[in-house]
């Protein structure tokens, strides 16, 4: 068929139009019953209302007249087949409702022959809030690759902007002030938790930071029979004080990179069986090469920067600790050899009116801008031609990945976990940390070398294919779950 046309009054969810979707058959349809919830009008398919044949027969000859139209909406509904109408989405989705109803009987559910999603518990996961920030991206991924694997997962927090992502994966969020660093407000929280864990029978508990550990690690102290086993993941390297050490007193520990690890056995001294490294990961994914030129000149257009410039961007929090006020000394630097250079930080923080003042006083606050926080880093990395990362400490820092996967090429400082990802000359250049003549050395290079700069982008997004990956990710940590549930 060169269209599939549905003229229905009312439907349920009809096989049909799944199946044109499969095919690769642009779709002209009623908008009725099930229909507008697997195909969105206009990109999708073209939906009308019903008992109306002008208007269908309007639809029909535009996708027969239009056929770059027809393609495009017939790939993007093939796409959404894939992602949401799946034959083993339905089939997990159903064995979801089986388990559900198991488990309102008969508590925790074991393994069924034929179905490897049936023995997955529900896992609570804590932090301290949502806001934006690699362990609230980490948490994100982890919940969403838990909740693809058949897992029931759970976050707790104290919330943020990013509880609309996780909701939009349909994920459920429970608000709790778990992000007070203060000790009667982290036992007043100890009873709530303790609660949550039992109403929801939750059957393993993980904590991504020190105050939602020790609210868990109190609740589960009083959760009475049942052995529900304790995880934690260390996201960076904690001071050393008795506070810090809840997070090696679990069942189980994970660190984020070796040198993580290296750092919790070194201060706390747990058994190093249990602690274990698993990187952080992200979607390869989240790169179109396709769509590269069109958000760049977007970009270029929209900030007022010229094609011929070059950019050079770093995303962090503007603190002492991520460097900026070292990168605005390499500039100065880097301009007199590529005066057509535009420098871009990209993030909020206190240190903002001291950094454009060091910028003005140096001569290039013309050339160095501040963009404060975005919610489009991802694209905007598409923009930088170098993408840098001036830090002081790291534990292993996602937007290091990110820029990885999108094959930027990569100037950082060699500190925390970033060595584990980037190899110097390979994959990145690596200089010492507060080194400012040679993270202006490094950005000249690039900028003067296309090819190198090319070569070394290149390897990066490859070495996030074969190492980095979030799929990768949460296996690794289901093999911590599944060792413990055992």
């Amino acid at each position: 068929m060169d269209a599939y046309v549905v003229s229905s009054v009312f439907e349920g969810f009809p096989m049909g139009c799944l199946e044109a979707m499969a095919a690769r058959v642009p779709i002209a349809a009623t908008n009725v019953g099930g229909i507008p919830e697997m195909l969105e009008d206009g990109r999708a398919a073209l939906l009308v209302e019903p008992k109306n044949p002008e208007a269908l027969a309007e639809a029909a000859r535009r996708l027969l007249e239009d056929r770059r139209f027809a393609a495009s909406v017939a790939a993007e509904a093939r796409e959404d087949l894939e992602r949401k109408f799946s034959q083993r989405k339905m089939l997990d989705d159903t064995l979801g409702i089986y388990c559900e109803a198991l488990r309102e009987k008969r508590g925790y559910v074991g393994p069924v022959a034929g179905a490897p999603t049936a023995d997955k518990p529900r896992a609570l996961l804590t932090l301290p809030e949502l806001r934006v920030g690699g362990v609230e991206t980490h948490v994100i991924d982890l919940a969403v690759g838990l909740k693809e694997k058949g897992y029931i997962p759970l976050v707790v927090s104290f919330g943020g902007k990013l509880v609309e992502k996780l909701e939009a994966a349909g994920i459920e969020h429970v608000k709790m002030p778990v992000h007070v660093k203060s000790p009667i407000p982290i036992f007043k929280m100890v009873g709530p938790m303790r609660q949550i864990i039992e109403d929801r029978q939750i059957e393993l508990v993980h904590a991504h930071s020190r105050v939602p550990a020790w609210i868990c690690s109190l609740a589960l102290r009083g959760s009475g029979s049942r052995r529900i086993p304790f995880v934690t993941t260390c996201h960076s390297t904690y001071s050393v004080h008795a506070g810090s050490r809840v997070m090696v007193g679990s069942d189980g520990m994970l660190a984020v990179s070796e040198y993580v690890r290296r750092h919790m056995l070194e201060h706390f001294s747990p058994n190093p069986d249990d602690i274990r490294t698993v990187h952080n990961g992200v979607s390869p994914d989240i790169y179109d090469e396709s769509r590269e030129e069109e958000i760049r000149n977007r970009y270029r257009a929209e900030l007022g920067i010229s094609p011929s410039s070059k950019v050079v961007g770093m995303v962090a929090s503007l603190t002492p600790r991520k460097g900026y006020h070292h990168l605005v000394s390499a500039s100065a630097a880097v301009l007199r050899e590529n005066p057509d250079t535009v420098f871009l930080g990209v993030g909020g923080g206190p240190q903002l009116d001291e950094l454009e003042k060091q910028a003005r006083e140096l001569g290039v606050s013309e050339r160095f801008r501040f963009l404060g926080v975005r919610n489009d880093v991802r694209d905007l990395l598409c923009l930088f031609d170098i993408f840098t990362l001036a830090s002081a400490s790291e534990g292993l820092p996602y937007v290091i990945l990110e820029a990885m996967c999108m094959k930027r090429a990569i100037v950082t400082t060699d500190v925390g976990g970033i060595p584990e990802a980037l190899e110097h000359g390979n994959n990145g250049l690596l200089v010492k940390p507060g080194d400012v003549v040679q993270l202006a050395e490094g950005i000249n290079t690039l900028l003067a070398d296309e090819a190198l700069a090319g070569k070394i982008a290149a390897a990066a997004r490859q070495t996030v294919i074969n190492s980095f990956t979030v799929s990768r990710m949460v296996d690794k940590t289901e093999e911590m779950y599944q060792k413990l549930l055992a």
